[in-house]
């Protein structure tokens, strides 16, 4: 979910499980994932 605030664009992100530790948990993962260096190149465009 998004919207504008002033200047700023505010995002919003929810991860929906059935309990806590499997949410936390899925977080933990994806984090790590991200935090990972691959063979992708990355383009952004008008700043995102």
């Amino acid at each position: 979910m998004s919207w504008h605030e002033g200047y700023c664009k505010t995002r919003y992100f929810w991860i929906l499980a059935n309990s806590t530790e499997l949410a936390q948990n899925f977080f933990a993962a994806d984090c790590d994932w991200n935090s990972q260096i691959r063979n992708e190149l990355l383009v952004f465009e008008d700043g995102y």
